[in-house]
C-alpha cells in the first residue's frame, strides 16, 4: 500500500568567517508532495519521531513522524520524508559539501613600494591542495599596460614582487586540487605606497627592567627619517608571547617613537609588531621582532643588617628570610665573603651557619675595609636557594670605636 508522504528539506548552513569560522546558521525549506494532505504544516522542529534513516544522493534523508497536538503525546501525523543537507557560507557565499572552499585568512603585507607579502590558511587538509593567485592591476601612474598575472603555488605564503609604486592591484587566491579550482576566490585589493610615502621601522631598541617579583617595564624606541616625523599619523604595536595565538595591541598618536609596555613576563620570548599609518592613509607594518625578556632570579633574603663588635677586627651579620619561605624546612646558611667582587667562585670564603636564626660572627677582619657577602639558604630536602645578591659593608676604624657593645651601622650597599 502506498504511503502518502510529505517531503521537507533541511538545509544546515555553515558560516565560516573571521570573527567565528565555525558558526552554524539554520535554515529550513519546507514544501508539501501530497495535495490530499490539509494546507499547513504542523511545528514539525518542535517535536519529530525519528523512525528510519536511510541515504540519497541529494543527502541524507529520514522518515519521521511530527507531534500535530502539543497537549499530548498520542497525536502524531503520517510519515514525513526530511532530507538533510549542508553547505557552507563563507562571507555570505554559500558552498555545497562538492564544492572546493577558497583559503581563509587571506592577507597582504607591504614590505615596500614594490612587494607585498601574501598569506593564507588553507581551508581544508587534502595534501594534494595547491593554489591559484590571481594578480590583477587596476590602476597605474606611468601610463604602462596594466600588469596580470596568474601563479601557481603550494605555500600559504610568498613575496610578490615587481609591482608599480602608486598603483592599486586586485589579489585573488583560489583553492585547486588536480580535479577541481574553488568556486570562490579570497579577494584583497591593495594600493602600493610611492617612493616618497614609504619608509622603515629602523634601529628598534628594547630596554627591559623588572623586579625580583617579576613585574617590569618593557621600553621601545625607534628611528624615522626626518622627512616622515610629521607625515605619521598613529602607531599600532601588536605583540603576543611566542607561540600564542592572540595579539595584544596598543595604539598611540604618531609625535612620539617611543613605547612602553608594562604587562610583559621575565624570562620570556615575546614576537613584535609595528604598524605605522600615514596622514595620507598608507599603512605599513614593519618586519617581525623577537626578543626575550630578562630572568629574574628569586632573592630568599628579606633584610640584612651588619653590627660592629667592640672587639677588635669583628664584625656581626644579622638577616632575615622571605616571609613566604618555610622556616621549618630551612637547616642553614651558606655565608661567602670576599674583598673583590668580581673574584672567582671557589676563591670566596665560605662559612656555615647551622642554625636557622640568621646570625654570624666573623672575627679576624681588617679595619676601615670593603667586603662583599653573599647569603644561600640550605633546604631539609637538600636544595640550596642562592640569593643573586651581593652585599657590601666596609668595617669602621677599629681606634675610634667606643666601647659599646655591637653598636648599630648602616654601611650596606644593595
Amino acid at each position: 500500500m502506498a504511503i502518502a508522504m510529505r517531503s521537507i528539506t533541511i538545509i544546515l548552513l555553515l558560516a565560516l568567517s573571521d570573527a567565528q569560522p565555525h558558526e552554524r546558521i539554520e535554515e529550513l525549506n519546507a514544501r508539501r508532495h501530497d495535495a490530499k494532505q490539509p494546507p499547513g504544516i504542523p511545528r514539525f522542529l518542535a517535536s519529530t519521531r525519528p523512525t528510519a534513516p536511510f541515504s540519497s544522493a541529494g543527502g541524507s534523508t529520514h522518515i519521521v513522524k511530527v507531534r500535530t497536538d502539543e497537549r499530548t503525546n498520542d497525536h502524531w501525523s503520517d510519515p514525513l520524508l526530511i532530507t538533510v543537507h549542508q553547505k557552507t557560507s563563507i562571507q555570505g557565499v554559500r558552498v555545497t559539501d562538492e564544492q572546493l572552499l577558497p583559503p581563509l585568512n587571506f592577507k597582504a603585507t607591504i614590505k615596500d613600494p614594490h612587494a607585498v607579502k601574501l598569506e593564507w590558511e588553507p581551508a581544508g587538509q587534502d595534501p594534494s591542495i595547491f593554489y591559484l593567485v590571481h594578480v590583477k592591476q587596476t590602476t597605474s601612474r606611468s601610463g604602462v599596460p596594466l600588469h596580470r598575472q596568474q601563479i601557481k603555488t603550494a605555500a600559504t605564503s610568498f613575496e610578490l614582487g615587481g609591482l608599480e609604486g602608486g598603483a592599486r592591484y586586485e589579489l585573488a587566491v583560489r583553492s585547486a586540487v588536480p580535479s577541481k579550482i574553488s568556486h570562490t576566490a579570497a579577494i584583497v585589493d591593495i594600493s602600493m605606497p610611492r617612493e616618497d610615502d614609504y619608509f622603515e621601522i629602523g634601529n628598534l631598541m628594547i630596554h627591559s627592567s623588572f623586579l625580583q617579583d617579576g613585574r617590569g617595564t618593557v621600553n621601545l624606541t625607534w628611528t624615522v627619517p626626518q622627512q616622515m616625523r610629521n607625515r605619521i599619523r598613529d602607531y599600532n604595536i601588536k605583540y603576543r608571547q611566542k607561540g600564542a595565538q592572540h595579539w595584544q595591541q596598543v595604539k598611540f598618536g604618531g609625535e612620539r617613537p617611543f613605547a612602553s609596555l608594562d604587562d610583559l613576563t621575565s624570562n620570556t620570548e615575546y614576537e613584535l609588531e609595528i604598524k605605522t599609518q600615514l596622514d595620507s592613509g598608507l599603512i605599513s607594518e614593519s618586519a617581525q621582532f623577537s626578543f626575550r625578556t630578562p630572568q629574574v632570579d628569586y632573592n630568599p633574603i628579606d633584610k640584612v643588617d651588619i653590627l660592629s663588635s667592640h672587639d677588635v677586627n669583628s664584625i656581626q651579620i644579622q638577616w632575615l628570610l622571605k616571609s613566604e619561605i618555610d622556616k621549618s624546612q630551612v637547616v642553614g646558611y651558606d655565608v661567602y665573603l670576599n674583598e673583590d667582587q668580581n673574584a672567582p667562585t671557589h676563591t670566596w670564603r665560605r662559612l656555615y651557619v647551622e642554625n636557622v636564626e640568621g646570625n654570624l660572627a666573623i672575627p679576624g677582619l681588617q679595619s676601615t675595609t670593603s667586603y662583599y657577602v653573599k647569603i644561600d639558604v640550605r633546604m631539609r630536602d637538600g636544595r640550596v636557594v642562592k640569593s643573586p645578591t651581593t652585599y657590601k659593608f666596609t668595617t669602621v676604624d677599629w681606634r675610634h670605636l667606643s666601647h659599646r657593645p655591637y653598636p648599630r651601622t648602616n654601611p650596606f650597599l644593595h
